[in-house]
């Protein structure tokens, strides 16, 4: 088996998600400090762009006065279920709205049996959504 190459950014989000504690604020140069501990190359800019990789990925977020902090699991979890969720009512809405400029009237019939049981697979959808909150 061939050995994975890990860039110099993802090391440090790897070692950042075992050294950083829930819940706790980090600034830049809190994360800077340990940063160089393992990379002295290291500057504020590193920082930023590691930074930007982790909240893309969902380990941390920022404050309001710029500091970090990671997300624990579970949160990470609700999030990601919550943005399907979100997702998924979004695509429902989407295709209900195509629904109300569809042409009932002037529809072939296979169009029409096929809009009926769209329509039937999104209703049975919206109550197994809502039965699940």
């Amino acid at each position: 088996m061939g050995k994975h190459n890990i860039g110099r950014y993802e090391k440090l989000m790897i070692f950042f998600n075992k050294e950083m504690k829930d819940n706790i604020p980090y600034s830049a140069d809190d994360l800077l400090s340990l940063c160089k501990s393992i990379d002295s190359q290291a500057d504020k800019t590193t920082i930023y762009n590691v930074t930007y990789k982790m909240k893309v990925a969902n380990y941390i977020r920022s404050t309001e006065d710029k500091k970090y902090i990671k997300i624990p699991i579970a949160e990470k979890e609700t999030v990601s279920l919550n943005d399907k969720v979100n997702d998924a009512i979004a695509c429902i809405q989407k295709a209900l709205s195509s629904y109300q400029s569809f042409n009932w009237l002037n529809c072939s019939e296979s169009e029409l049996l096929s809009t009926r049981q769209t329509f039937k697979a999104l209703k049975k959808l919206s109550l197994n959504i809502s039965d699940l909150f």
